[in-house]
C-alpha cells in the first residue's frame, strides 16, 4: 500500500468535485478547504491541466471552474495485466 499515492488521489477528487459545484473559493481558501498548501495546491491544478483539462480561475464567483461548462471525475483502477502466451 502507497498511502502518499491514495491521498494525492483523494485530494485531486476532492479538488475536481470542488471545481465542479464551482465551490473552491480563493485559492487560499482552496488549498485550505482540500488541507494542502497554496503551492501545492497550485502543482496539483498544474497536473490537471497537463492532462489537457481547461481549468480556470474566475474572480467575480471566486472559484476554479472547468472551461465549457464541462464536469469530470476521478477514477483511479488498478488492473492485472494479463501476459501473452507465445506459442
Amino acid at each position: 500500500m502507497y498511502p502518499i499515492e491514495q491521498t494525492v488521489i483523494r485530494k485531486l477528487a476532492q479538488m475536481v468535485s470542488m471545481i465542479n459545484r464551482r465551490a473552491t473559493g480563493t485559492p487560499d481558501v482552496f488549498a485550505r478547504r482540500v488541507g494542502i498548501s497554496r503551492t501545492r495546491l497550485m502543482q496539483l491544478i498544474k497536473q490537471i491541466r497537463d492532462t489537457g483539462i481547461e481549468v480556470e480561475y474566475d474572480r467575480n464567483a471566486e472559484s476554479y471552474l472547468f472551461t465549457q461548462g464541462k464536469k469530470y471525475d476521478v477514477q483511479c483502477r488498478i488492473v492485472e495485466k494479463v501476459s501473452q502466451k507465445h506459442g
